[in-house]
């Protein structure tokens, strides 16, 4: 069976997170230590930036062990408010009641996702 990419991301060693969502989503970053670090390719292929100091693979697949994609899988949140600056945030550093309002809320996320978020709750009890 085919393993599937669920996530393609990185974070750079000052903890900026990189994510590429879609085919030809280059994003980049100028790391603190002054290197550029990038993700490209979305869901449809990985390519990153070779670095002096390596960044943090942050890709996901299906079929990962739910302990490791629990510290891997990232969220986009704009905060509380939703007037914060945009950022991405592990799953394991959620709260509850956060990934609460994302099931009742968004309800275009899609089945896998959907059992990521139920499962850290039941993770978390």
């Amino acid at each position: 069976m085919t393993k599937q990419l669920i996530q393609n991301a990185i974070q750079t060693p000052d903890g900026t997170i990189l994510n590429s969502v879609n085919r030809h989503d280059y994003s980049n970053y100028l790391d603190a230590n002054k290197e550029l670090y990038f993700v490209d390719g979305g869901l449809e292929y990985i390519r990153k930036s070779q670095n002096k100091i390596e960044a943090i693979s942050l890709e996901l697949y299906d079929n990962e062990k739910f302990d490791i994609l629990r510290t891997k899988f990232i969220w986009g949140t704009y905060g509380k408010t939703g007037k914060d600056e945009f950022k991405w945030i592990k799953l394991s550093e959620m709260t509850n009641e956060h990934i609460q309002a994302i099931i009742d809320t968004q309800k275009n996320i899609g089945t896998l996702r959907l059992n990521i978020f139920k499962n850290e709750i039941i993770f978390t009890k």
